[in-house]
């Protein structure tokens, strides 16, 4: 392929995204064929990563919802908390 070397990735301080970003660096060498299923597996090992962070995210929201008295996390669905009564402050519409 390329004589030219291309320069390792900074480290990003994600075990798991430094370690597949690691796993790239010998791709371009790969026959063409054989590229396409190392980034197809390096895609799928950073989108797992990826929803364990918003997983961990969520989770610790949710941590912090529970202290403070709220009833849930922007961007999840609210529980039905007060029985079917109605609005926010369970008034019946």
């Amino acid at each position: 392929m390329s004589d030219e070397q291309t320069p390792a990735p900074e480290p990003t301080g994600q075990e798991t995204v430094d370690r597949v970003l690691d796993g790239l660096a010998g791709v371009p060498d790969l026959p063409l064929d054989e590229q396409l299923a190392e980034y197809e597996q390096a895609h799928h090992a950073l989108q797992a990563a990826l929803d364990g962070s918003e997983q961990d995210h969520r989770a610790g929201l949710r941590r912090v919802a529970e202290g403070s008295g709220l009833t849930h996390v922007a961007g999840e669905a609210a529980a039905d908390t007060d029985g079917g009564a109605g609005g926010p402050s369970g008034e019946s519409a």
